[in-house]
Protein backbone atom coordinates (compact mmCIF):
# COMPACT_ATOMS: atom_id res chain seq x y z
CA UNK A 1 0.00 0.00 0.00
CA UNK A 2 1.38 3.42 -0.91
CA UNK A 3 1.86 6.06 1.76
CA UNK A 4 -0.79 8.29 0.21
CA UNK A 5 -3.32 5.44 0.34
CA UNK A 6 -2.21 4.60 3.87
CA UNK A 7 -2.65 8.19 5.01
CA UNK A 8 -6.10 8.45 3.44
CA UNK A 9 -7.13 5.15 5.02
CA UNK A 10 -6.24 6.29 8.51
CA UNK A 11 -7.94 9.64 8.03
CA UNK A 12 -11.17 8.08 6.85
CA UNK A 13 -11.09 5.44 9.59
CA UNK A 14 -10.51 7.91 12.41
CA UNK A 15 -12.35 10.92 10.93
CA UNK A 16 -10.37 13.41 12.99
CA UNK A 17 -6.74 12.67 12.18
CA UNK A 18 -6.40 15.55 9.70
CA UNK A 19 -8.80 18.08 11.21
CA UNK A 20 -7.72 17.89 14.87
CA UNK A 21 -4.38 16.07 15.14
CA UNK A 22 -2.92 18.44 17.74
CA UNK A 23 -5.51 17.43 20.37
CA UNK A 24 -4.26 13.85 20.25
CA UNK A 25 -0.59 14.71 19.83
CA UNK A 26 -0.23 16.90 22.92
CA UNK A 27 1.51 14.12 24.89
CA UNK A 28 3.74 13.17 21.98
CA UNK A 29 6.77 14.97 20.64
CA UNK A 30 9.96 14.66 18.65
CA UNK A 31 13.34 14.99 20.34
CA UNK A 32 16.88 15.19 19.01
CA UNK A 33 19.80 14.02 21.13
CA UNK A 34 23.52 14.40 20.58
CA UNK A 35 24.95 10.90 20.82
CA UNK A 36 28.57 11.73 19.93
CA UNK A 37 30.87 14.68 19.24
CA UNK A 38 33.89 13.69 17.20
CA UNK A 39 37.48 14.91 17.29
CA UNK A 40 39.83 12.93 15.10
CA UNK A 41 39.81 9.52 13.47
CA UNK A 42 37.03 7.01 14.05
CA UNK A 43 38.55 3.83 12.73
CA UNK A 44 39.48 4.56 9.13
CA UNK A 45 37.44 7.81 8.83
CA UNK A 46 38.31 11.31 10.02
CA UNK A 47 35.14 12.69 11.63
CA UNK A 48 36.78 15.77 13.16
CA UNK A 49 34.16 18.45 13.77
CA UNK A 50 31.22 16.11 13.22
CA UNK A 51 28.34 15.61 15.64
CA UNK A 52 26.02 12.61 15.60
CA UNK A 53 22.35 13.47 16.16
CA UNK A 54 19.65 10.93 16.96
CA UNK A 55 16.01 11.71 16.19
CA UNK A 56 13.26 10.17 18.35
CA UNK A 57 9.49 10.21 18.66
CA UNK A 58 8.61 10.33 22.37
CA UNK A 59 5.29 8.80 23.32
CA UNK A 60 2.75 8.83 26.15
CA UNK A 61 2.66 5.06 26.76
CA UNK A 62 5.19 2.20 26.48
CA UNK A 63 2.74 0.39 24.20
CA UNK A 64 2.46 3.23 21.70
CA UNK A 65 3.79 2.57 18.21
CA UNK A 66 5.44 4.68 15.52
CA UNK A 67 4.37 3.24 12.18
CA UNK A 68 6.04 5.58 9.71
CA UNK A 69 7.66 8.90 8.98
CA UNK A 70 6.16 10.30 5.80
CA UNK A 71 5.75 13.39 3.69
CA UNK A 72 3.55 14.74 0.93
CA UNK A 73 2.21 18.09 -0.26
CA UNK A 74 -0.08 18.59 2.74
CA UNK A 75 2.27 17.08 5.33
CA UNK A 76 5.83 17.70 4.15
CA UNK A 77 8.89 16.11 5.69
CA UNK A 78 12.00 18.14 4.95
CA UNK A 79 15.38 17.48 6.54
CA UNK A 80 17.73 20.29 5.55
CA UNK A 81 21.43 19.58 5.98
CA UNK A 82 23.42 22.74 5.15
CA UNK A 83 26.77 20.94 5.52
CA UNK A 84 25.65 17.53 4.28
CA UNK A 85 26.12 14.41 6.42
CA UNK A 86 28.33 11.36 6.71
CA UNK A 87 27.37 8.18 4.88
CA UNK A 88 29.55 5.16 5.57
CA UNK A 89 30.77 3.19 2.58
CA UNK A 90 30.18 0.05 4.65
CA UNK A 91 26.43 0.57 5.06
CA UNK A 92 24.39 -1.33 2.49
CA UNK A 93 21.41 1.01 2.25
CA UNK A 94 19.62 4.14 3.48
CA UNK A 95 18.09 2.55 6.58
CA UNK A 96 19.57 1.21 9.80
CA UNK A 97 18.78 -2.28 8.52
CA UNK A 98 21.73 -1.86 6.16
CA UNK A 99 24.18 -1.84 9.08
CA UNK A 100 25.36 -5.35 9.87
CA UNK A 101 26.47 -6.59 13.28
CA UNK A 102 29.62 -8.00 11.69
CA UNK A 103 30.39 -4.65 10.05
CA UNK A 104 30.08 -2.78 13.32
CA UNK A 105 32.73 -5.02 14.86
CA UNK A 106 35.19 -4.29 12.03
CA UNK A 107 34.48 -0.67 11.04
CA UNK A 108 33.97 1.68 14.04
CA UNK A 109 32.77 4.56 11.85
CA UNK A 110 29.77 2.47 10.82
CA UNK A 111 28.25 3.26 14.24
CA UNK A 112 27.89 6.87 13.07
CA UNK A 113 26.45 6.31 9.61
CA UNK A 114 23.49 8.53 8.70
CA UNK A 115 20.25 6.62 8.20
CA UNK A 116 16.49 6.57 8.63
CA UNK A 117 14.83 3.93 10.76
CA UNK A 118 11.91 2.85 12.88
CA UNK A 119 13.18 1.60 16.22
CA UNK A 120 16.40 -0.17 15.22
CA UNK A 121 20.01 0.98 14.95
CA UNK A 122 21.33 -1.95 12.91
CA UNK A 123 19.99 -4.98 11.05
CA UNK A 124 16.76 -6.27 12.64
CA UNK A 125 16.63 -9.24 14.97
CA UNK A 126 13.92 -11.22 13.22
CA UNK A 127 13.74 -13.68 16.11
CA UNK A 128 12.58 -10.86 18.39
CA UNK A 129 9.92 -9.73 15.96
CA UNK A 130 11.88 -6.80 14.54
CA UNK A 131 11.41 -6.11 10.83
CA UNK A 132 13.18 -4.33 8.00
CA UNK A 133 12.34 -0.73 7.16
CA UNK A 134 10.25 -0.18 4.02
CA UNK A 135 11.03 2.79 1.78
CA UNK A 136 8.44 4.52 -0.42
CA UNK A 137 9.55 7.14 -2.97
CA UNK A 138 7.87 9.27 -5.58
CA UNK A 139 9.59 8.64 -8.93
CA UNK A 140 9.85 12.40 -9.45
CA UNK A 141 11.30 12.99 -5.97
CA UNK A 142 13.70 10.23 -5.01
CA UNK A 143 15.52 10.79 -1.73
CA UNK A 144 16.79 7.43 -0.43
CA UNK A 145 19.96 7.63 -2.52
CA UNK A 146 20.94 10.71 -0.49
CA UNK A 147 21.60 8.32 2.39
CA UNK A 148 23.83 6.00 0.40
CA UNK A 149 27.52 6.25 -0.49
CA UNK A 150 28.82 6.56 -3.23
CA UNK A 151 25.58 7.93 -4.67
CA UNK A 152 25.91 11.19 -6.60
CA UNK A 153 23.43 12.77 -4.18
CA UNK A 154 25.01 11.35 -1.01
CA UNK A 155 24.62 13.76 1.91
CA UNK A 156 22.06 16.03 0.28
CA UNK A 157 18.97 17.34 2.08
CA UNK A 158 15.93 15.06 2.18
CA UNK A 159 12.68 16.46 0.80
CA UNK A 160 9.47 14.43 0.84
CA UNK A 161 6.79 16.91 -0.18
CA UNK A 162 5.43 15.91 -3.59
CA UNK A 163 1.83 15.01 -4.41
CA UNK A 164 2.54 11.27 -4.23
CA UNK A 165 4.88 11.66 -1.27
CA UNK A 166 7.06 9.03 0.32
CA UNK A 167 7.91 7.40 3.62
CA UNK A 168 9.96 5.03 5.68
CA UNK A 169 7.83 2.62 7.68
CA UNK A 170 7.22 -0.76 9.33
CA UNK A 171 4.10 -2.87 9.77
CA UNK A 172 2.03 -2.25 12.89
CA UNK A 173 2.96 -5.63 14.37
CA UNK A 174 6.73 -5.01 14.17
CA UNK A 175 8.45 -5.13 17.55
CA UNK A 176 10.64 -2.16 16.61
CA UNK A 177 7.55 0.05 16.20
CA UNK A 178 6.80 -0.16 19.95
CA UNK A 179 8.16 2.64 22.13
CA UNK A 180 8.89 0.35 25.12
CA UNK A 181 10.03 1.28 28.61
CA UNK A 182 11.88 4.40 27.44
CA UNK A 183 8.72 5.57 25.66
CA UNK A 184 10.54 6.68 22.55
CA UNK A 185 11.28 5.30 19.09
CA UNK A 186 14.44 6.05 17.13
CA UNK A 187 13.51 7.37 13.66
CA UNK A 188 16.81 8.66 12.23
CA UNK A 189 20.49 9.32 12.82
CA UNK A 190 22.62 11.96 11.11
CA UNK A 191 26.31 12.76 11.52
CA UNK A 192 27.15 16.24 10.27
CA UNK A 193 29.39 19.25 10.85
CA UNK A 194 26.36 21.51 11.18
CA UNK A 195 22.87 21.42 12.68
CA UNK A 196 19.96 20.07 10.68
CA UNK A 197 16.55 21.71 10.50
CA UNK A 198 13.16 21.18 8.93
CA UNK A 199 9.74 19.63 9.41
CA UNK A 200 8.67 16.05 10.01
CA UNK A 201 5.40 14.10 10.02
CA UNK A 202 4.91 10.70 11.62
CA UNK A 203 2.05 8.22 11.97
CA UNK A 204 1.60 7.23 15.61
CA UNK A 205 -0.64 4.42 16.89
CA UNK A 206 -1.57 4.95 20.56
CA UNK A 207 -1.81 1.92 22.82
CA UNK A 208 -5.20 3.01 24.14
CA UNK A 209 -6.89 2.25 20.82
CA UNK A 210 -7.90 5.85 20.20
CA UNK A 211 -6.79 5.65 16.57
CA UNK A 212 -3.69 6.43 14.54
CA UNK A 213 -2.90 10.13 14.18
CA UNK A 214 -0.39 12.36 12.45
CA UNK A 215 2.28 13.97 14.63
CA UNK A 216 3.61 17.17 13.04
CA UNK A 217 6.88 18.63 14.29
CA UNK A 218 9.46 21.21 13.30
CA UNK A 219 13.07 21.20 14.43
CA UNK A 220 16.28 23.21 14.39
CA UNK A 221 19.42 21.55 15.73
CA UNK A 222 18.19 19.96 18.98
CA UNK A 223 15.14 22.22 19.41
CA UNK A 224 11.87 20.51 18.51
CA UNK A 225 8.19 21.30 18.83
CA UNK A 226 4.79 21.44 17.14
CA UNK A 227 4.61 23.16 13.78
CA UNK A 228 3.40 26.67 14.51
CA UNK A 229 0.55 28.54 12.85
CA UNK A 230 1.54 30.22 9.57
CA UNK A 231 -1.65 32.29 9.10
CA UNK A 232 -1.05 35.94 10.00
CA UNK A 233 -4.76 36.38 10.72
CA UNK A 234 -4.72 33.81 13.52
CA UNK A 235 -4.32 34.57 17.22
CA UNK A 236 -1.39 32.18 17.58
CA UNK A 237 0.44 33.23 14.41
CA UNK A 238 4.12 32.32 14.40
CA UNK A 239 6.18 34.11 11.72
CA UNK A 240 8.79 31.35 11.92
CA UNK A 241 6.28 28.59 11.14
CA UNK A 242 6.61 26.94 7.72
CA UNK A 243 3.77 27.58 5.30
CA UNK A 244 2.31 24.78 3.20
CA UNK A 245 -1.16 23.35 2.44
CA UNK A 246 -2.54 22.14 5.74
CA UNK A 247 -0.13 24.13 7.92
CA UNK A 248 -3.04 26.12 9.38
CA UNK A 249 -4.43 23.02 11.12
CA UNK A 250 -3.32 24.28 14.53
CA UNK A 251 -4.29 27.91 14.03
CA UNK A 252 -6.64 29.55 16.53
CA UNK A 253 -9.04 32.32 15.50
CA UNK A 254 -11.15 34.79 17.52
CA UNK A 255 -14.91 34.43 17.80
CA UNK A 256 -16.94 36.36 15.28
CA UNK A 257 -17.07 40.03 16.19
CA UNK A 258 -14.13 39.91 18.60
CA UNK A 259 -10.38 40.29 18.40
CA UNK A 260 -7.89 37.82 19.87
CA UNK A 261 -8.13 39.53 23.28
CA UNK A 262 -11.91 39.03 23.38
CA UNK A 263 -12.58 42.73 22.74
CA UNK A 264 -15.39 43.84 20.44
CA UNK A 265 -14.24 44.92 17.01
CA UNK A 266 -17.03 47.51 17.01
CA UNK A 267 -18.82 48.92 20.09
CA UNK A 268 -20.09 52.41 19.23
CA UNK A 269 -21.83 53.03 22.57
CA UNK A 270 -19.05 51.45 24.65
CA UNK A 271 -21.49 49.30 26.58
CA UNK A 272 -19.41 46.15 26.24
CA UNK A 273 -21.84 44.61 23.75
CA UNK A 274 -20.54 44.38 20.22
CA UNK A 275 -22.56 46.40 17.71
CA UNK A 276 -23.28 43.22 15.75
CA UNK A 277 -25.03 41.75 18.79
CA UNK A 278 -26.90 44.85 19.99
CA UNK A 279 -30.68 44.48 20.30
CA UNK A 280 -32.48 47.68 19.36
CA UNK A 281 -34.96 49.11 21.78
Amino acid sequence: MSLNCLTRFFCVATLWCVSMPWLFAQNYTMSIEISAEHAGMVGEVDLTGHTTYRFFIETADPGDKVISVFGNTNNPTNIFAPAGYFNSIYASGPTAAGISIEGLAVYPSLHFDSYVTIGIENEPNLGLGETFISIEEDLVQQWASNLFFPSATSGESININSDNGGSWSVESDAANAVSGENQKVLIAQFTSTDCLNGTLHALVEPADGSGTFILSQQFNCTDCGPIGCSDAAACNYNPDAPSYPGSDAGCEYPDNGYDCDGTCLADADADGICDAFEISG
